[in-house]
């Protein structure tokens, strides 16, 4: 899904945001790929399959049992700013949240199947409506003359092809909520918890826009019980049990709101403009911002009052300053314990946690050390056991340094991602589709960029789903770095030196240009990128210069498209839904689609691949977007890069997963004599 989200560490699925120093993961559905690292440290895989735990540590004694106590220490290269990631979506606080908080489902890291996680089951049914509006729910099986629906219980039913109205397959989704789950002050989770997490996300008012852009289909989330809740689209969407189960984590309704601002009022017709209703009405979905020609239309249906949310204004703003982003309630794993902002961040065992994969780790604490010379020197001195953002030259000189591998596993490993650089089609010259074609010509010699300085071990790619899915087409080659065709492009495109300045200009208007980029190291690879794509452009009569700001002023920046160019990487889950990145509707202020990038094919593309089932036929319309995508050249797409790790062999049942973030601490413990 999005940038849909993902824990295992980060369990959900809208696409995350991340600094270049840290390569953002998608999981995908795909066979494995494996080889053997250069420094036979590890192995990197790209598909689901059974991993064994502790793989590279020698240290491992296979018949002790794990136990309860211990703390890890992580290495993060960037500090949220908040402790909602729907709000945040940074990998960082994906990664931290995840633990904390939890979704009704999540992704089995193995297998790649849905599981509960604070529901205890969940039924995916098919949706059937006659055309007298009797609604059937159950295995929708399409016969000559009827449709056949076959329900979990009870009998099946058979509906006439002509007193069928339609058939919305797996547009429906129940969830039984998980028994005795608690939050971290005691209180009880219930569905109702789950009914007001939807809501808040809904709100347009809450600063969750990535998040919201999915859940414009939901017809409507209904309380059926105390402890359960039902999901309805209204249309068929291949990701609705992703979008409703795993998107955003559930949050407390009773911290908040709780005085129930995002309960429902009957509000008249007449007085209804502009609120936002709470429940369906005629063809339009719950959260639907009611317009003059609604209120119309409800009118002429005959409609006195509609049912609408009671203040959404007021708890939007309420909720994005909520003092529970700084210090959360969840009903996760692990409870917040304390934050000292600019250094670490540490969260507690929840000893009352009933979940069916319980940790045995009794404390994280995650230190922020921006510097890789300084992070990799903590974990040689044993003030960080686990740091997943080494350096390629960390990893060929680490891993083959017997002092260092005695007590640490080094090892590489793939999660779905991609780094790219973003122009600002709202921009000139950015808006000139030869410019950014010229660009992609000119600006970097990926081939000799990924040789030296990335050792080979990236994959170039040209497309936003992941470089070895069956929805990326590895026919569509790269552009090569030509110098001469990128001259030619931007000659053509009018931007000729004029005056003799040594820097192209059209129209008084001289080629110069900000990269808005996340903070990084002098030693990064992203840094040396950077040096490099300066003196390419520089020789093409180009000057671009970099304005370097830490996490939240960049994504503050990107959020009012305050930028001429930016760079930075993706995460997605499974499979990619590029709704939230490319469709025009994303383009506002908080939209993922920041470049600006509209295209009436793409839309088309894109709003057919929602409604497709078929996996094949999708990844069909996904290989079409992303021709479209080559061809226009919105990113200069960069690179698939590996992770590249290192930790304490005091941890043991580690597991290296395909699945972002390529570990679940709940797999770990500590031998009593290491705690």
């Amino acid at each position: 899904m999005p940038p849909l989200p993902s824990a295992w560490a980060a369990r959900r699925a809208p696409l995350e945001l991340s600094t270049l120093l840290l390569a953002f993961f998608l999981a995908a559905s795909y066979s494995s790929l494996a080889a053997q690292t250069p420094v036979d440290a590890g192995a990197e895989a790209t598909g689901a399959g059974a991993v064994k735990a502790d793989a590279y540590n020698d240290q491992t004694d296979p018949n002790a049992k794990p136990v309860n106590g211990g703390t890890v220490v992580f290495r993060f290269s960037t500090e949220p700013k908040t402790l909602s990631s729907e709000i945040d979506s940074s990998a960082m606080t994906q990664y931290v949240v995840a633990n904390i908080y939890e979704t009704l489902i999540e992704r089995n890291p193995e297998t790649y199947e849905f599981a509960p996680l604070a529901c205890e089951s969940f039924v995916w049914e098919d949706l059937v409506v006659r055309k007298d509006g009797t609604i059937l729910r159950g295995n929708a099986e399409d016969q000559q003359d009827q449709v056949v629906v076959r329900p979990p219980k009870g009998e099946a039913v058979s509906v006439a092809r002509a007193d069928l109205k339609e058939v919305r397959k797996g547009a429906s989704m129940t969830f039984y909520m998980r028994k005795g789950a608690t939050w971290h002050d005691g209180k009880p989770v219930t569905a109702r918890d789950v009914v007001f997490s939807y809501k808040a996300m809904a709100n347009p008012v809450v600063g969750a826009t990535s998040v919201r852009s999915y859940l414009t289909d939901i017809q409507n989330v209904e309380l059926l019980d105390e402890m359960t809740v039902r999901y309805t689209y209204s249309k068929q969407y291949w990701a609705a049990l992703e979008t409703a189960g795993n998107l955003h984590m559930i949050y407390p309704e009773h911290l908040f709101d709780p005085d129930g601002l995002m309960g429902e009022v009957e509000a008249p017709v007449d007085a209804a403009k502009d609120k936002f209703l709470a429940a369906p009405a005629l063809t339009y979905n719950v959260g639907t911002g009611i317009t003059a020609e609604m209120q119309a239309e409800f009118k002429k249906a005959g409609l006195k009052t509609v049912s609408v949310w009671k203040d959404p204004e007021t708890f939007g703003k309420r909720f994005n300053e909520h003092e529970r982003h700084g210090a959360p309630i969840g009903s996760g794993p692990y409870r917040f314990q304390a934050w000292q902002r600019g250094s670490s961040l540490t969260l507690q065992r929840y000893v009352a946690y009933n979940g069916t994969w319980k940790p045995h780790i009794d404390k994280i604490v995650y230190r922020f050390i921006t510097e890789n010379v300084a992070a990799i020197q903590a974990l040689k001195n044993g003030d960080v056991d686990f740091n997943f953002d080494l350096t390629p030259e960390q990893f060929d000189v680490e891993g083959v340094n017997a002092p260092f591998t005695k007590d640490h596993v080094v090892t590489k490993y793939f999660i779905p991602n991609f780094g790219f650089v973003a122009w600002n089609l709202r921009k000139v010259p950015f808006n000139e589709k030869l410019v950014r074609q010229a660009l992609a010509y000119g600006a970097l010699d990926k081939d000799l960029f990924n040789k030296e300085i990335l050792k080979g071990r990236a994959v170039s790619i040209e497309g936003d789903q992941y470089c070895f899915a069956p929805a990326y087409d590895r026919n569509i080659k790269p552009y090569p770095f030509d110098k001469k065709k990128a001259e030619e492009l931007l000659r053509k495109a009018g931007w000729i030196d004029h005056d003799g300045d040594g820097l192209r200009d059209k129209d008084g208007v001289p080629f110069k240009f900000e990269l808005l980029s996340p903070q990084f190291g002098p030693n990064d690879p992203a840094a040396r990128r950077v040096a490099i794509i300066i003196e390419n452009l520089k020789r093409l009569g180009i000057q671009m210069t970099v304005k370097m700001l830490e996490w939240t002023s960049f994504t503050d920046r990107l959020d009012r498209m305050d930028f001429d160019a930016c760079q930075l990487s993706w995460a997605m889950s499974p499979e990619n839904d590029p709704y939230q990145n490319w469709h025009s509707s994303q383009t506002g202020e908080k939209g993922s689609n920041f470049t600006g990038f509209v295209n009436e094919d793409a839309d088309k593309l894109i709003e057919a691949s929602r409604l497709e089932m078929d996996a094949k036929k999708r990844a069909a319309l996904f290989i079409k977007l992303q021709g479209i995508l080559h061809e226009e050249q919105p990113y200069l797409f960069m690179f698939c890069n590996p992770d590249y790790l290192a930790y304490g062999k005091k941890l043991r049942g580690v597991k290296i997963y395909t699945l972002r973030p390529g570990y679940d601490v709940r797999d770990w413990w500590i031998p009593k004599e290491l705690q």
